[in-house]
C-alpha cells in the first residue's frame, strides 16, 4: 500500500538518483500524452500540495508498518530452522528409534 500510494503521489522518484529522475520524469511525461489513468492520478495529486502531503504521510507510515511487519513476524517465521535442527540432533533420533522399539 505504501509504494503504490508513493508511485500515485510521486514521492517514490525522490528516491532515485538524478538520472533515473529524469528518465522517469521523461517516461511520465509520455504516458500522460497517450492517456495513461496513472499518470494523469499523479499530475492531479502533484497539483494539490495539502492532499499531496498528506498522502506521502500515509505512505511513509505504511512502508514503516510493512517494514516492520516484514522484518519482525515474516522473516522470522520463514527463517526460523531451529525445529529441523532440533529434531535431527543424534539424541532425538536415539529417542525416537527407542520409542518406537519399544512399541
Amino acid at each position: 500500500m505504501g509504494l503504490f500510494l508513493g508511485r500515485l503521489s510521486g514521492d517514490i522518484f525522490l528516491f532515485i538518483s538524478e538520472d533515473a529522475y529524469c528518465t522517469a520524469k521523461f517516461d511520465m511525461h509520455n504516458r500522460l500524452r497517450r492517456g495513461a489513468w496513472d499518470a494523469s492520478i499523479m499530475r492531479w495529486i502533484r497539483k494539490r500540495r495539502t492532499l499531496q502531503t498528506i498522502i506521502s504521510v500515509f505512505s511513509i507510515y505504511f512502508w514503516y508498518i510493512g517494514t516492520g511487519f516484514y522484518l519482525h513476524k515474516a522473516l522470522p517465521t520463514l527463517m526460523d530452522v531451529r525445529m529441523d535442527v532440533l529434531e535431527t540432533l543424534p539424541s532425538v533420533v536415539w529417542k525416537k528409534k527407542k520409542a518406537m522399539d519399544d512399541d
